[in-house]
């Protein structure tokens, strides 16, 4: 099926979706705001922060750290550049995490200043990263070099919660998004274990950074922007907390309460958006409103083929389980942390997908195979308890 006519498919099924099946209340949600106006606003009127233009002196190098999930990023980012070109700084690079897509960065190389220099982050180069210090049980902590030899540092970021694949938005991103392959393992095995080493080590990487200033990127449950923010973590935290929707749990359906039979994921947005990761953080929202052994479908339009660990995933599934945990815990990639996601949500319940990919690459990753909107349709009407989740990529 073509991208267009899925995406006609789509809409159709979420115009017929009763309202009460949403699994989010609309208490708290406001409509998009205009992303550039928001950004240049924000960074003129920062919480508990000093404007950009206070911070930054002329022929400053400044790096923008920017998670590129960050929905109607290209408009947000020309309200930041429309504030930097007028602090004439020694330079800008816009350093994107790995999780960009070829389309993404084509897209800010084309249409932002030519000037700026776009860089997508990965781990595994060596040649790209810089020592920046020891951690508390002194492992060496790099990160990108356009991070360590910048002279202002400004992580733009999604409010989404922690989970398998990210540290609290309230860290700034840098580690492990921008650190080498070790602190990833160092993330990925203190998350699996429950510890709280993950999210005190991501906070202390911004500190001994310098980073005093976020600016923060707050979706509603469409998948589009409601707010900016700029300024210190604790300022913004204090901000959204006013909101019900960061405020309260969410759900109109029981929010946190584990008792539907259904959990519909829906991972909205542009190519950016459908990724594995996305699908993984979709499988993260839907079991935390799912009761055991529940059903998850998630809805996605993903059509890169499983690669790294996934890819690796997809031969194993006739191996022991316990084995192949063992395997997946020595893979360190960056679908490492989505494939353990999703051989966990398996063990927790049935697991569906809805999405362009071939049915046998589907289903050897574990996944019940969704072959079109009216089978989604005739699955919603075979359960009780339901819930659908808009734009779950981004929920709590």
């Amino acid at each position: 099926m073509s991208s267009q006519a899925f995406e006609a498919e789509f809409q159709e099924l979420l115009a017929t979706i009763p309202e009460a099946l949403s699994c989010l209340a609309e208490s708290g949600d406001q409509p998009p705001v205009d992303a550039t106006d928001a950004a240049r606003h924000s960074l003129e009127h920062p919480l508990d922060f000093p404007a950009l233009r206070q911070a930054v002196i002329p022929d400053d190098r400044i790096t923008l750290a920017v998670d590129p999930n960050i929905p109607d990023l290209l408009s947000l980012l020309r309200g930041v550049f429309q504030i930097l070109q007028s602090l004439h700084p020694g330079g800008v690079t816009v350093l994107l995490s790995e999780e960009a897509s070829d389309q993404t960065v084509e897209l800010l190389r084309k249409n932002l200043p030519q000037d700026a220099e776009i860089a997508r982050h990965a781990a595994d180069q060596r040649e790209s990263l810089s020592y920046l210090a020891a951690n508390e049980s002194g492992d060496p902590l790099y990160l990108h070099r356009a991070l360590v030899q910048a002279d202002f540092v400004l992580p733009i970021v999604v409010a989404r919660p922690a989970g398998r694949l990210d540290p609290a938005w309230s860290a700034g991103g840098l580690s492990p998004g921008f650190a080498d392959v070790t602190s990833r393992r160092r993330f990925g095995y203190d998350r699996q274990h429950g510890r709280s080493g993950a999210d005190a080590e991501a906070s202390a990487v911004t500190w001994l950074l310098g980073v005093q200033m976020l600016l923060v990127a707050v979706p509603n449950r469409q998948g589009e922007l409601q707010r900016i923010l700029a300024g210190t973590p604790v300022g913004i935290a204090n901000e959204l907390s006013t909101s019900q929707r960061f405020a309260a749990a969410e759900g109109s359906t029981g929010g946190d309460k584990k008792d539907n039979d259904l959990v519909v994921a829906v991972i909205s947005g542009d190519q950016q958006q459908q990724s594995w990761q996305n699908v993984a953080r979709s499988l993260q929202a839907a079991q935390r409103r799912l009761r055991p052994g529940g059903t998850v479908a998630v809805i996605s339009q993903v059509s890169t083929p499983a690669r790294g660990s996934l890819g690796w995933l997809q031969t194993q599934q006739t191996s022991n389980e316990q084995q192949i945990r063992k395997e997946l815990s020595k893979q360190h990639d960056r679908y490492s942390h989505a494939a353990a996601t999703l051989l966990d949500a398996q063990q927790e319940g049935r697991v569906l997908l809805l999405s362009r990919l071939p049915e046998d690459e589907v289903e050897q990753l574990g996944f019940g195979v969704i072959d079109s909107v009216a089978g989604l349709k005739r699955l919603i009407q075979q359960h009780d308890q339901v819930c659908v989740l808009s734009s779950a990529q981004f929920s709590d």
